[in-house]
């Protein structure tokens, strides 16, 4: 899965360019009520870094330096940035340690920043929220094949809107979550729930997921 239709672009997102002061950063970053934007080049095409109204404040007034300096004296997260082209897992192992990534292209141009929120997003897609009507966990052996197994026991008896595995660094045991196509009705649970159980899988929780959607 790739991020290039799943991030914020340019035109939305508040920046400062490399020309400005540290005190017009501040006031900047103050209006826009985040705590940290991104630094672009004078042209605003290349990103150059990010910029933290905590370390204007320190700058301005801890350390009480010059409020002229340039931005990109205080300038940080240089290599916080990922191609519109990576790959999801890229992205999230990445941006654990910064607010957002700035997204570039090809060319190295400013395309717009990957959130945390938008992670969430597509997170939420895979899951099927919305979609889908009861989420239900199982526990099962981990042997060769043991996904297919409960795939294809499912399969007889329902679609699967998702499908998610979940302590893959277990070596005997592990779980996995299974949600079920919206129009799933209870009865037609208690037939999955049967037809689960006379196959030996262990159901652990069983949760309407329309009860989070409603609301």
């Amino acid at each position: 899965m790739q991020i290039k239709s799943n991030y914020i672009p340019r035109k939305q997102v508040k920046s400062v360019n490399e020309t400005m002061s540290v005190k017009e950063t501040l006031d900047y970053i103050q209006k826009s009520g985040f705590r940290c934007v991104p630094v672009l080049s004078a042209d605003e095409k290349t990103y150059l870094g990010n910029v933290y109204k905590t370390h204007l404040y320190e700058h301005l007034y801890r350390d009480g330096k010059d409020p002229s300096a340039t931005v990109t004296e205080i300038m940080s997260d240089r290599d916080k940035y990922v191609s519109e082209d990576a790959s999801f897992f890229n992205v999230f192992f990445t941006i654990r340690q910064v607010p957002y990534l700035a997204v570039i292209d090809e060319d190295q141009q400013f395309k717009g920043i990957m959130t945390h929120g938008k992670i969430l997003d597509i997170l939420e897609n895979a899951w099927a929220v919305g979609h889908s009507s009861y989420a239900i966990t199982l526990s099962l052996e981990e042997y060769k094949g043991s996904l297919q197994d409960i795939v294809t026991t499912l399969s007889k008896v329902t679609d699967i809107r998702s499908f998610i595995t979940l302590d893959s660094d277990r070596t005997f045991m592990r779980r996995c979550v299974v949600t079920l196509p919206s129009e799933t009705t209870e009865e037609e649970l208690g037939k999955i729930i049967r037809h689960l159980e006379n196959n030996h899988f262990r159901i652990i929780h069983i949760e309407n997921e329309k009860s989070y959607t409603a609301n």
